[in-house]
């Protein structure tokens, strides 16, 4: 049997097929595969002993979707039951042991599949599954098709954005192995939690103070900002994860709201006059833990700010940062880079009388008014110190850093006064 589809713009011509459950084993590797834009086998154990009991009375279920794909089906819609059935099959939980519905006994309950009479197991063999099919299809046009037929079975926030196929969504896709989620983040990792809080810090990336909200996240999604990020961004992006894991190591936060304070005090820091990666570890966890303990009071006594509630909103996000991040700033342990650039009067003379007025170049006379040169250079971290100071001429400065396959960097002289 054959009939049409609608989808927007689109006519699928789908084929109904049918299978015995008892058929199974055999055609398993035709029927067990599933796309990736598939959520995870989320049933709970109730839900399972319920389409089981289905079966055994021998009640219809919904159609599996598959789509036609290398002479093999891949389930488009129908994991979860199929899925199930298979489990049983292989006597991988036991039927149910209360009743659930007045009006439905109860058929051979708290039994595995192995250890039901005979009757019920051909009952269960030979109970037929129907099964629509359409032809191979482009991956967005699967996406639409799964999201329609998902309106049966609500999906998270996280797996519909999941089944959109653009660029952002590869993006975030690199950011789902970082330890971070294993090290920081107690929180569900099921139905595509993680994946949604790959998408806020894209979004925070983006804008330190982005207001998140579903739209927003659809719009990342549905390749709205494809191309806002470039590869050496989402390097950025891991290499900040880093250092939310050095700078909160024993931080434990289980809601996925708190990814936003947590990676916008890695930027601010960042922005500051402080070095996150040089800075002790677990230096901001006091800080945090504090900002947790008064929300937990909030929640205790009505009419007590939390700091953290709205925390998803751009205007809470100013607000919360106005009044935590000097003391954030101030937590002990964060690395305070010297961010004096000009060496001083006072610094240079130091390094002419130590080279005994000679360019160590070119071993000619300098004067103390001649370019300092950063022995370790300032953007490696060197400091600007009599040490790492050495007085040279301009030709003898562009010759070293010419040697060193650097650029030089021309910083004016310090007025002696100063």
């Amino acid at each position: 049997m054959s009939t049409v589809l609608t989808l927007p713009e689109q006519r699928v011509h789908v084929e109904m097929l049918t299978l015995r459950i008892g058929s199974l084993h055999a055609e398993r590797p035709d029927f067990d595969n599933y796309p990736n834009y598939q959520r995870e086998r989320v049933w709970s154990y109730p839900m399972k002993r319920s389409l089981i009991d289905t079966i055994l009375h021998d009640l219809p279920i919904p159609p599996l979707f598959a789509v036609r794909k290398d002479h093999r089906l891949e389930i488009a819609d129908g994991q979860q039951r199929l899925t199930t059935i298979l489990e049983f099959l292989a006597d991988g939980f036991a039927t149910a042991r209360l009743r659930e519905d007045p009006a439905l006994g109860l058929i051979e309950p708290n039994k595995r599949f192995s250890h039901l009479s005979a009757d019920a197991q051909a009952t269960f063999n030979g109970y037929t599954l129907y099964i629509w099919v359409i032809d191979e299809r482009d991956e967005a046009c699967l996406g639409v098709l799964f999201r329609r037929l998902q309106q049966q079975q609500p999906l998270s926030l996280g797996e519909r954005l999941w089944a959109y196929r653009e660029e952002t969504r590869a993006q975030a896709g690199l950011l789902l192995e970082h330890p971070f989620w294993k090290e920081i983040y107690i929180g569900k990792v099921t139905r595509k939690r993680t994946f949604l809080g790959s998408l806020y810090m894209l979004l925070l990336e983006l804008d330190l103070y982005p207001s998140i909200t579903t739209p927003r996240l659809r719009d990342v999604v549905t390749g709205m900002r494809d191309g806002a990020l470039s590869p050496s961004q989402i390097k950025v992006i891991q290499d900040r994860l880093t250092m939310m894991g050095s700078l909160f190591a024993g931080t434990m936060i289980e809601s996925l709201s708190e990814i936003i304070p947590l990676y916008q005090a890695a930027m601010l820091v960042e922005k500051s006059d402080y070095d996150p990666r040089r800075s002790e570890k677990g230096c901001l966890t006091p800080w945090y833990a504090s900002i947790k303990e008064a929300s937990r009071q909030a929640h205790r006594m009505p009419g007590t700010p939390d700091p953290l509630a709205r925390i998803t909103t751009s205007k809470h996000q100013i607000e919360f940062w106005n009044t935590e991040c000097s003391q954030m700033l101030a937590s002990r342990g964060l690395f305070k880079i010297n961010k004096k650039r000009c060496f001083s009067h006072a610094d240079r003379m130091e390094a002419f009388n130590r080279q005994h007025g000679i360019c160590p170049v070119c071993l000619q006379p300098v004067k103390p008014t001649d370019e300092g040169h950063h022995v370790i250079h300032y953007k490696n971290g060197g400091p600007t110190t009599p040490e790492n100071c050495v007085i040279i001429h301009t030709e003898c400065h562009t010759r070293l850093h010419e040697i060193t396959g650097s650029e030089p960097e021309i910083v004016p002289v310090e007025d002696i006064a100063s």
